[in-house]
């Protein structure tokens, strides 16, 4: 290992530079040991370990930050080592970017042990990161703000379908991207702002021209004034999960019930027959904000509802189907039965609900229980006039009338006759004959 390594030295006092080349090629490693004057960071880029006087180390501190920089793009890792006086403190340097500090004057046994373990550190962490990257399925790239492809993996070259890195670093980025749902101006501004992307969803454009589907995550690699170096991302092609997705929602377009996506307290996804149930256009209800979605609630069921849901995205046990009101574009209430549960959706927690309209349903539960509680009333009642009075008040209120009548038949006189009628004086005769040849008995009979 020793004699193809490379260390490079910056001390400002000669003696002790020359004194630290003579060791270090004795111990066997070849040296870089210019006069501080002469340091060109650009030189030093095949430079395996660094070791550097501290005031040299606040004087090149941009040099040096920007060469461990260097290694992490080719995915390896630069070791410095500072050297300080006995009167100064390590904690600065090792709270930095700085990796090992070695009082002076320099033990040769000791300055040999620490170069060996920082010099397999790094092949161990070079050889075990590249290996990694390689054989990942996700896409790693790197990219320059000016468009050029500083590495690309083999999962990415075979997502493009391009069949080299060469051949895929050929493209000019700044001038024919991949990403034809934004521009690539669109991916800088946020980078530059948040300095960094988290699962970014877009079609990228492969080699022949077909789409897929990627999910993108990136940030920004910056010098120490701040500049970016270069763009450090992932990329995972989930174009069979849209094609999913895609076909589970044209089948969602088509369901008689309705169905809606929360995320963030908003509708993010509505289908056609939730239009039909609300009186709300999708567009409509993908504008609603949270504070709007709660309000097409019910008054009286907003804190229920409100309940189910956040437990629900808290993991924690809820009704998964129950009914409640809520309000419609047209300001009738009506009744709905949903069935809820918690999904990923785009990569975020969200609630999938279904809706059916159960008002109908509802009301006639409704009449059904008042035609029960009728009978049961009927059932204690003796008098002749109060079982009419009885019959006419439920008829009203079951069939929402206002002119109610109650004939019963005589067989006995062959006509109907009046029992009660509301209100109190009947619009008619109080009786009908049965041989009447027009009229209501004819239309009845």
């Amino acid at each position: 290992m020793g004699r193809s390594k490379t260390c490079g030295v910056l001390f400002f006092e000669e003696k002790g530079r020359l004194l630290l080349k003579d060791l270090l090629q004795e111990i066997g490693f070849q040296v870089k040991a210019p006069r501080p004057e002469g340091f060109e960071a650009k030189s030093w880029v095949d430079v395996n370990l660094i070791i550097v006087e501290s005031s040299l180390a606040r004087r090149f501190g941009p040099q040096l930050s920007d060469l461990k920089q260097r290694a992490l793009m080719q995915f390896s890792f630069l070791p410095i080592i500072v050297a300080i006086s006995n009167s100064e403190s390590p904690a600065p340097w090792l709270s930095s970017y700085f990796d090992d500090v070695l009082a002076l004057p320099i033990d040769k046994t000791l300055l040999a042990s620490r170069i060996r373990f920082w010099l397999r550190l790094q092949e161990e962490i070079a050889g075990h990161f590249r290996e990694l990257v390689e054989r990942s399925h996700l896409g790693f790239y790197r990219t320059t703000p000016d468009g050029r492809i500083l590495y690309a993996n083999p999962a990415i070259i075979k997502m493009l379908g391009f069949s080299s890195f060469e051949e895929l670093a050929k493209r000019d980025l700044e001038k024919e991207g991949f990403e034809p749902s934004y521009p690539r101006s669109f991916f800088k501004e946020i980078i530059e702002k948040e300095n960094q992307i988290i699962g970014l969803e877009s079609i990228w454009l492969k080699k022949d021209g077909s789409r897929i589907w990627v999910r993108e995550s990136a940030r920004a690699v910056r010098d120490e004034t701040g500049k970016i170096l270069y763009y450090e991302g992932t990329v995972e092609d989930i174009t069979e999960r849209v094609k999913t997705e895609e076909a589970y929602l044209t089948v969602v377009e088509k369901s008689l019930q309705g169905m809606a996506i929360l995320q963030e307290g908003r509708i993010v996804f509505a289908n056609p027959a939730l239009e039909r149930i609300s009186g709300y256009s999708r567009e409509e209800l993908l504008a609603l904000s949270p504070a709007q979605v709660l309000e097409v609630v019910h008054p009286e069921d907003r804190a229920m509802v409100l309940e189910n849901i956040q437990k629900r995205l808290r993991g924690e046990e809820a009704p998964s189907s129950y009914i409640f009101r809520f309000i419609h574009k047209n300001g009738e209430t009506r009744w709905v039965r949903v069935s809820a549960s918690r999904i990923d959706f785009r990569g975020q927690p969200a609630i999938l609900v279904f809706y059916l309209d159960v008002t109908e349903e509802k009301r006639l539960n409704e009449r059904l229980e008042a035609i029960q509680e009728l009978g049961k009333k009927l059932a204690l009642i003796y008098s002749y006039q109060e079982i009419a009075e009885t019959i006419i008040t439920g008829a009203k209120s079951l069939l929402g009338l206002e002119d109610v009548g109650l004939y019963l038949l005589d067989s006995s006189q062959k006509k109907l006759v009046l029992a009660g009628h509301s209100p109190e004086t009947p619009p008619g005769p109080k009786s009908f004959p049965l041989n009447a040849r027009k009229g209501i008995v004819p239309l009845v009979a």
